[in-house]
């Protein structure tokens, strides 16, 4: 796990990718509280695939966090009933620091859709 750093001083809340069902549908696990640094600033990123994807923002965090987890902005106490406003991780890199301590990981999100998917 990385190391926070006084960037990181906005609330986050994380849903672990766990995998999908039998209709290709993403299932996560239990809600994680995370301290994140979020620039709801939009770019364009090529997929493995090679096709372009625009990202609705950047989410830096101090540990590694698998493509197809959930993320969405704010305290974990504020959570709606039922969530809405989700991103979906759709590509993380590293960014080490200069004397290779520690990492910090870049999040590119996308909008999920208007509700949470199945949490186990």
């Amino acid at each position: 796990m990385g190391r926070l750093t006084p960037a990181h001083y906005q609330d986050a809340v994380y849903w672990p990718f766990s995998g999908v069902d039998n209709y290709g549908e993403v299932k996560v696990s239990s809600p994680i509280a995370l301290k994140v640094r979020w620039e709801d600033t939009q770019s364009e990123i090529a997929s493995p695939e090679g096709d372009t994807i625009r990202s609705d923002a950047q989410v830096y965090v101090d540990r590694v966090i698998a493509e197809g987890s959930m993320l969405w902005k704010g305290h974990i106490d504020d959570l709606p009933s039922p969530v809405t406003n989700v991103k979906k991780v759709v590509a993380s890199s590293d960014i080490p620091n200069i004397k290779g301590r520690a990492n910090e990981y870049r999040l590119d999100v996308v909008k999920f859709g208007d509700s949470l998917p199945t949490v186990e």
